[in-house]
């Protein structure tokens, strides 16, 4: 293990450790593009960001955007060592989630699927309504830039209409240049396929056998879309897994991550060269973010 010590503050009673950490964990998998038994650093966050929700990374200023799920503010990092470079308050108290920036908006989405849209420039904001609301519980957001649409990624229940007898998640979509909801999914998840999908990828029965509750809980808290492949990540925080899906939608990988290295995964983004970072609730200690290095 391969410790490094950082310093930040803002005044001497702010002053934070910031530790970056090689580590391995014993209980993740190995995909084509990334392996998660070695994840490349470990960054320990502020301790305002212990809740943090979301992760979003700008390429033009080459630094991170999240948020925790309690404040109206929106916390600016340092891609070096994921300092708070810069606090943006845009509202008051409430239960967000997601965030994207896209140029020079901001977009943040409540638990309710409301979104509210911050000009970095002007400062000015603006609410979104839609049909969603905590019953589908929003969690996830993400920009689909081929498309130019906002991805809502849904913890609970789709809407009515998407009901089946299966277990599914939904994923909707949101026409930026007109702000309207699709009620049809983008993405519709079947539990069942995740589980088959990680039945031909584990033989063993006995990790089968603990794979399957973690599986059965999937509940998407983070979405990401790999600039390079253009797959699709679906985070959940809930059994801390991870599904990737091809270009056509289909399962094509999970993972289990490592449950005590990442109790509570509910951030997820790509830098340009395809390097994922995932950030994780502390659960009673410091939240993190992981950086995993593309090697495909």
């Amino acid at each position: 293990m391969i410790l490094g010590l950082f310093y930040s503050c803002n005044s001497p009673q702010d002053r934070q450790i910031r530790t970056t950490e090689i580590i391995l964990p014993n209980t993740a998998a190995k995909s084509s593009s990334f392996n998660f038994e070695r994840p490349a650093a470990r960054h320990v966050l502020p301790k305002k960001l212990r809740e943090i929700s979301s992760l979003s990374y700008d390429i033009k200023s080459n630094t991170f955007f999240t948020n925790n799920d309690e404040n109206g503010i929106i916390y600016e990092l340092e891609k070096k060592d994921f300092s708070i470079k810069n606090e943006i308050a845009f509202s008051d108290k409430g239960d967000y989630e997601g965030l994207e920036k896209i140029a020079h908006i901001i977009y943040i989405v409540k638990s309710s699927g409301k979104i509210t849209s911050l000009n970095a420039l002007t400062k000015e904001t603006k609410k979104y309504n839609n049909v969603l609301s905590n019953n589908n519980n929003v969690e996830g957001l993400c920009y689909h830039a081929e498309k130019n649409l906002l991805l809502l990624a849904c913890k609970g229940k789709p809407l009515e209409k998407d009901k089946s007898k299966e277990t599914t998640k939904a994923v909707y979509s949101i026409d930026l240049s007109t702000m309207h909801l699709n009620t049809d999914p983008f993405i519709l998840l079947s539990i069942s396929d995740l589980i088959n999908s990680y039945s031909e990828q584990n033989s063993n029965s006995e990790s089968l056998k603990k794979a399957m509750k973690r599986l059965t809980e999937f509940s998407p808290s983070g979405i990401a879309i790999h600039p390079l492949t253009k797959e699709y990540y679906l985070l959940s925080a809930k059994g801390s897994s991870l599904a990737i899906l091809d270009q056509k939608k289909t399962v094509k990988s999970v993972i289990l991550l490592d449950k005590k290295t990442i109790p509570q995964p509910e951030g997820i983004t790509f830098d340009e060269l395809g390097q994922l970072y995932i950030a994780t609730e502390g659960q009673g200690s410091a939240g993190k973010i992981f950086k995993f290095n593309y090697e495909n």
